[in-house]
């Protein structure tokens, strides 16, 4: 039977670092940002929902303009509320999908909306990353090239660190040198007896 691991934390914790390395550990770790572009940019049904909702500036020449989206989506915690129990149903098909058809020890789910979903019991146990508020904004903004105002508007409409800390399986700490983190994950996947970490995984100059 295989184990299904969930993966979360707000914006610029590292979770998808993690995920990065439990894929070059050979893991099968399922992307939910991916899934979820994916779905918005090829299922028509999907598209014509959110044109209704959000109106047609984020009709782009080539499908929907997915910046435009994510401004008015981020414009207030409904209108993002909103626009994630539209995508949700389309996205969570595509997860049960590839986790169903994972034959592997453990799949895992990189997905930073767990809790809010309302799934979180599908999964065995839920990694929830960490890090300091102010080390986040500054790890997202160098990532994505967002203006700062943006990124802190998107943390706020996330759920509390905190209150993931208090709903998760396990805690790693991100908030220090990558080495800690693959430490801590190591550890994690020993425990279950699931190998653990190869050394090509760790980090550049660990």
């Amino acid at each position: 039977m295989t184990l299904q691991i969930a993966i979360t934390g707000g914006i610029g914790s590292g979770k998808s670092l993690l995920a990065d390395w439990l894929r070059a550990a050979g893991h099968p770790v399922l992307d939910a940002d991916r899934l979820g572009r994916q779905v918005v940019d090829e299922d028509p049904a999907l598209q014509a929902v959110l044109i209704a909702e959000f109106g047609a500036a984020i009709r782009g020449p080539a499908g929907l303009d997915r910046a435009e989206l994510g401004r008015r989506a981020f414009a207030s915690a409904a209108r993002l509320e909103r626009l994630n129990a539209l995508v949700f149903p389309y996205l969570w098909d595509a997860l049960e999908s590839g986790l169903s058809a994972c034959q592997a020890p453990a799949c895992f789910v990189d997905a930073a909306l767990v809790f809010e979903w309302g799934v979180a019991g599908h999964f065995a146990e839920i990694w929830v990353v960490t890090a300091p508020a102010a080390l986040r904004l500054e790890r997202a903004a160098r990532r994505l090239g967002r203006p700062p105002e943006e990124l802190r508007a998107r943390l706020e409409h996330q759920m509390p660190q905190e209150e993931k800390i208090r709903r998760a399986s396990c805690v790693l700490d991100n908030g220090a040198a990558p080495l800690q983190l693959w430490e801590q994950a190591d550890e994690q996947l020993r425990r279950l007896a699931l190998a653990g970490l190869p050394p090509h995984t760790r980090p550049v100059g660990a």
